[in-house]
């Protein structure tokens, strides 16, 4: 019997978070499965460009983490 794979099973594989068994499998249904093929290339390509942004904090996020730690040393020394 076939298995249906679901889009998390189609991200697993193209992170390789996949069993080599999975692999086997799911590459041979891409084979025999033109709209398996088609979801997992369009799949491929969002991760590309998703893998390719840069995210950054915002400086007020920045600004944030920086008062905390800042506020958390100085009650660290207090303490003591």
């Amino acid at each position: 019997m076939i298995k249906p794979y679901t889009e998390t099973d189609l991200i697993r594989y193209i992170y390789g978070e996949t069993s080599s068994t999975e692999d086997d499998e799911i590459e041979k249904e891409v084979l025999n499965n033109p709209e398996l093929k088609e979801k997992l290339s369009s799949f491929m390509g969002d991760t590309t460009v998703l893998d390719r942004l840069l995210l950054t904090p915002s400086e007020n996020s920045l600004g944030r983490i920086f008062e905390y730690s800042l506020q958390y040393r100085d009650d660290q020394k207090s303490s003591q």
